[in-house]
């Protein structure tokens, strides 16, 4: 007499605690230290658009400005410590390691580069290792030349860009 032996195979599904999402290959939300949304369009420290008004306002002049100063004559608070510039090739890593933000998340950065039309982009505000506020741009209405600088602080010198209708850090 022959016997059989039958052997089962079960497959068992685990749950991943913490793993990545499979479609962007981000951390998930918990690994987060805080999420950032660039569409939002909060004021916290003033008029976006009187910020913009005094950057061409001071770009159009023959002398420079203190950062510090051209928020203060928009009309914003101080309540923040470094700029940062946002553009469409800007990677999370170096977004946060430029804006002093370990572990933040940022929703919404800008896609749209150079190639595929007027590039857009953001001014970040950070204090103390938190986003406060952005001002958006578009490409040759942006009114601060910033590219290679990483951070401004409140008291980096701007002054007119030569044959530009724009600022840039004093050399």
């Amino acid at each position: 007499m022959t016997t059989v032996k039958y052997l089962f195979l079960a497959a068992v599904a685990v749950p991943m605690v913490g793993a990545c999402t499979a479609s962007t290959d981000k951390p998930a939300a918990q690994n987060c230290t805080g999420t950032f949304d660039f569409a939002d369009r909060v004021e916290t420290l003033g008029s976006n658009s009187r910020f913009d008004a005094e950057l061409r306002e001071v770009a159009a002049g023959t002398e420079g400005a203190k950062l510090i100063d051209i928020t203060r004559a928009a009309g914003w608070t101080d309540g923040w410590e470094r700029l940062v510039e946002v553009r469409a090739s800007t990677k999370e890593a170096d977004l946060n390691d430029k804006a002093g933000t370990p572990g933040q998340c940022w929703k919404n950065l800008p896609t749209t580069g150079h190639r595929d039309g007027p590039e857009q982009g953001y001014y970040l505000f950070v204090d103390k290792g938190k986003p406060v506020q952005v001002v958006s741009w578009s490409g040759n209405k942006k009114p601060l030349e910033v590219r290679g600088r990483g951070a401004l602080t409140a008291e980096t010198l701007l002054v007119p860009a030569q044959w530009h209708d724009k600022l840039e850090p004093a050399p």
